[in-house]
This record gives C-alpha cells, sequence and structure tokens, in this order.
C-alpha cells in the first residue's frame, strides 16, 4: 500500500485508461471505481485533459461503445469531470517529444502532486517510468501498488 503525505493520494488517469474506463468493463473502469470509493484516494484531471477526453470520445471507433452506455460524449465527459479534482498547470515542460499531449499529463500531475500517472500508453509515458518522483504505471501495476489485490 501506498503511503506518504496527509490527505488523498491523487492519481492521473491518462486519457486512454479514461477511455477504457468509460466505455469497457476491465481494469481501468475497476481502477477508477475503487478510486472513487476510497475517501483516501482521489482522481485528477484538468481542462485540457477534459477536452482531450471529449475530442477521443467523439471518434467513429467509439461509437458503438459509447451508444451502449446510453450515454452522450458530452454526458460521459461531464460525469468523469465530476469525479476528478480539476487543477490548471501553470508551466507545461516539452517532456515528451513524439506527443505533446503527453506534456499536460505529466504537467497536471506535477501541478497537483499526484502520486500515480495511471497510462496504458507503451509508446511514450510508460517507458519514461516517473516523472519528477511520479511513478507511471499501468492500471493493473496501480491496482497492486495501491494494494487492492
Amino acid at each position: 500500500m501506498m503511503t506518504g503525505r496527509a490527505g488523498p493520494r491523487l492519481l492521473l488517469l491518462d486519457t486512454n485508461v479514461v477511455v477504457a474506463a468509460l466505455l469497457w468493463n476491465g481494469m481501468p473502469r475497476q481502477l477508477l471505481e475503487r478510486i472513487v470509493t476510497e475517501t483516501s484516494l482521489g482522481v485528477l484531471s484538468s481542462p485540457r485533459l477534459v477536452a482531450e477526453l471529449a475530442r477521443v470520445l467523439r471518434r467513429p471507433r467509439f461509437e458503438k461503445r459509447r451508444r451502449a452506455t446510453g450515454m452522450s460524449v458530452d454526458e460521459l465527459v461531464a460525469r468523469y469531470a465530476m469525479l476528478a479534482t480539476i487543477v490548471q498547470p501553470q508551466n507545461v515542460m516539452r517532456v515528451v517529444e513524439a506527443d505533446t499531449d503527453d506534456d499536460h499529463v505529466l504537467a497536471a500531475a506535477v501541478c497537483a502532486g499526484a502520486s500515480l500517472i495511471v497510462t496504458g500508453d507503451r509508446s511514450h509515458l510508460l517507458p519514461i517510468g516517473q516523472h519528477q518522483g511520479i511513478a507511471i504505471v499501468t492500471p493493473r501495476a496501480a491496482w497492486v501498488m495501491l494494494g487492492f489485490v
């Protein structure tokens, strides 16, 4: 189990994890549900990441899954935004040369003092491993690190 500063430990869920949590019943959904029911944990995001979530959910490849939820993109995004602590990073450093969107993930996590960044991004974020002391892990690794096994 992770220990550390007082107050809830915050996890930043990358957009790919949030999409999976909202549209499918796998580990990302289990993780999000557990985070929001544990008083010692919280999920965080930023206006930029919420906007990215809306853009991604509107992609045609997700239309069938979206319809299966019975909610519109706006409803799904609003539902997630209500669960999250929204932060506004002032400085977005250039870290991930291949994907500027990932720089916003890192900036939001640093701004809020996140405990973990949870992602499925095997191309850019997971290879970094950690950023400014914040571990970058898969949903399954987060599950184990949080002691949910």
